[in-house]
């Protein structure tokens, strides 16, 4: 799907391509793949989270693999719903420009290619687009109970270790 230029840089832009980030011109890609999955108990996103693997779910995206970049999580009428973010990609190497804002500071410089998506995701999922996304979280917000809801959980640079001990 091509948009226009957005007005902020994103890091997957400067990743790919520093100078034409800047250039406003510029058509921007956008290669994120999203996944509802409805769960009667709790998932552990963070456990695979910037961990990558073959693309073995969405045949119509042409790009070899997956990466999971982020979760929105939400706990409503007894029930874990899960909105998926996944950049769909042709290599698992992390760019030079990204490596410095992950702060990536040694081997390896890709991300781990060790996650079967289609297992990991078990059943009850589905592909969906960044409106149905939208209505997903908007809807958490707004209506049913309301137990739990967790959005934008990025994995950023931090001196604590990405999986909980």
């Amino acid at each position: 799907m091509l948009h226009p230029h957005p007005p902020d840089v994103s890091l997957r832009m400067l990743a790919t391509s520093p100078s034409a980030a800047f250039d406003k011109r510029m058509v921007y890609m956008d290669t994120m793949l999203y996944v509802y999955k409805r769960s009667s108990g709790p998932m552990r996103p963070w456990d695979v989270m910037r961990h990558g693997g073959p693309n073995n779910i969405a045949p119509d995206v042409h790009q070899k693999y997956l990466v999971l970049w982020n979760a929105d999580v939400v706990r409503k009428d007894g029930q874990w719903h899960y909105v998926f973010e996944f950049d769909a990609r042709d290599s698992l190497e992390i760019s030079e420009l990204a490596q410095i804002f992950l702060g990536v500071t040694s081997t390896p410089t890709s991300y781990p290619d060790d996650t079967n998506w289609r297992t990991w995701l078990g059943d009850n999922w589905e592909i969906i687009d960044n409106a149905r996304r939208h209505d997903i979280l908007k809807d958490a917000r707004s209506g049913g109970t309301g137990e739990v809801v967790i959005t934008t959980l990025r994995v950023g640079s931090s001196q604590f270790p990405l999986r909980p001990q």
